[in-house]
């Protein structure tokens, strides 16, 4: 099971103290997914995702996602049954 951490951005303290909490966050939980570990700041929201590959081996599944546009982001845990259609 893959591992999420996601913190909003409510105080002002800086950017940066926000970021190196989710970094600790994904350290803590890297037995979760020892795949790939990425994390991203998208507007108030910083996303942390540890990948358990198992079905799909392929980079391009590495979280989170990003929409074309760069405006949206998404992580998630699970599978996509109906991957193959």
């Amino acid at each position: 099971m893959c591992g999420i951490i996601g913190l909003k951005l409510f105080s002002e303290k800086p950017r940066e103290i926000q970021e190196e909490k989710v970094r600790i966050g994904l350290a803590t939980q890297f037995h979760r997914g020892p795949d790939a570990t990425k994390q991203l700041t998208l507007g108030h929201a910083v996303l942390g995702h540890n990948r358990l590959a198992i079905i799909d081996l392929n980079e391009r599944s590495n979280q989170p996602f990003l929409d074309p546009s760069g405006r949206y982001a998404l992580i998630f845990n699970g599978e996509i049954y109906n991957y193959p259609d």
